[in-house]
């Protein structure tokens, strides 16, 4: 509600003994909404406050300025403090709908109950998080820091929405952090495992030389790795590179798995320049052949094709590894 969203004092309950008319639209209690009491203590229907303050924030009846001056039913505040600690899709509803009635928690609070949402196990945490920032919920450069490691230790789908969120507030990580937290992410070897690596790289993070190198060997030569080849090809864009024997030698073994991996494998070193002898390549067809299948007929694809060969010169010269 306009004018409501922004007000941070506290919240006065009413002392009255006996109901009084709203002195706005001057029906009884309750006609246009539920009571409440500005700061100066006066009584007035919830709706016809916030109309009137869309027009002159002052009190109707002694004319005090009202704003930054919260307006509350008595209960609200702690109603409100219960909702959110009940850290489901009911509670989460209610807190919303009373934060739209202009029920305010002061900044300590939306400080201590986003800390407390952000650092449970569950997305019901992860969405309350969410709830109390639009709120204007924030934490210390520190907690920032100190909540993103944690977030990114996880490597799951939690942890990387919990990332998002935390950098999206100013999070940052030191560059070995970054580092670090890279290497967790690629060794993971599935899709969440992928998109928080490309989170990290986004942030700055990086690897040497020789680990690019001993990842991308790594990622071919597992058994448990993505069938894409995501990981590899990310690491190769990061510049991740093989001598050409390790071209040559990894090619022939991913030939040989006679798998969907193998496969990609293959694939992916013949466009980094990796080719077999003719010999090699004949051996690897005449497998590829008897096994009259779709698997097979995929490996004859791939063996010739005529990048996978090398020249009669590079034969006679005795350098199969040489590309």
């Amino acid at each position: 509600m306009n004018g409501i969203s922004e007000q941070k004092a506290a919240i006065h309950a009413s002392t009255e003994t006996e109901p009084v008319n709203c002195a706005i639209c001057r029906e009884k209690p309750g006609s246009n909404g539920p009571m409440v009491k500005t700061i100066c203590n006066h009584s007035y229907d919830e709706t016809c406050l916030v109309t009137w303050r869309k027009i002159n924030d002052t009190c109707p009846l002694c004319r005090t300025n009202l704003s930054n001056r919260t307006i509350a039913r008595p209960d609200s505040h702690d109603t409100l403090l219960q909702e959110i600690a009940r850290v489901d899709a009911v509670g989460r509803s209610n807190a919303s709908r009373l934060f739209n009635q202009g029920v305010r928690l002061t900044d300590q609070e939306l400080h201590d109950t986003l800390l407390t949402a952000i650092l449970r196990d569950d997305y019901s945490g992860y969405t309350n998080a969410q709830l109390l920032i639009d709120q204007g919920a924030r934490l210390t450069d520190q907690e920032l820091h100190d909540t993103l490691l944690s977030a990114l230790r996880r490597s799951d789908t939690l942890g990387r929405y919990k990332a998002k969120l935390l950098i999206s507030l100013g999070a940052t990580l030191t560059r070995q952090e970054l580092h670090d937290a890279l290497l967790l992410a690629l060794q993971s070897k599935d899709d969440n495992g992928y998109q928080m690596a490309i989170l990290l790289i986004q942030m700055g993070a990086t690897l040497t030389r020789q680990e690019l190198h001993d990842s991308l060997l790594a990622e071919l030569h597992s058994e448990y790795a993505n069938l894409d080849c995501s990981f590899a090809q990310l690491l190769i864009d990061l510049g991740a590179t093989l001598t050409p024997q390790e071209l040559h030698d990894n090619l022939l073994s991913a030939i040989s798995r006679k798998d969907q991996r193998g496969r990609h494998n293959a694939r992916l070193l013949i466009k980094l320049g990796a080719t077999l002898t003719a010999q090699e390549i004949d051996d690897n067809l005449l497998s590829a052949r008897r096994r009259q299948d779709h698997d097979g007929n995929e490996s004859v694809r791939i063996l010739t094709d005529p990048g996978t060969r090398l020249t009669t010169v590079e034969i006679n010269s005795n350098k199969p590894c040489q590309a």
